[in-house]
């Protein structure tokens, strides 16, 4: 990130934006998770579990939790396919 980029999600922090909005000018720009993550960080007082929080409520998640169980039907698919292929090597 280009030191004035960071001016300017600074200036957004210090006139009031939350860390949302930031990440979503951040996004909006291109920029994926690792880089939202560390600037927010860096810029409020938030742990890496409340940084990745803040980060998928931009996706339309309510919450960490909600995310997470929204992968629970990929992880199963990926599972029961390596199953499958599995059960298929052994025949």
């Amino acid at each position: 990130m280009q030191p004035e980029e960071y001016s300017t999600y600074e200036a957004m922090k210090l006139r009031g934006d939350a860390p949302e909005t930031i990440c979503f000018a951040m996004r909006a720009k291109g920029h994926e998770f690792s880089a939202c993550i560390i600037l927010l960080r860096q810029l409020f007082p938030l742990s890496l579990m409340q940084a990745k929080e803040v980060f998928v409520r931009t996706d339309g998640f309510k919450s960490l939790s909600d995310y997470q169980e929204s992968l629970l039907p990929d992880i199963e698919w990926a599972l029961n396919a390596l199953e499958r292929s599995a059960n298929k090597d052994q025949k």
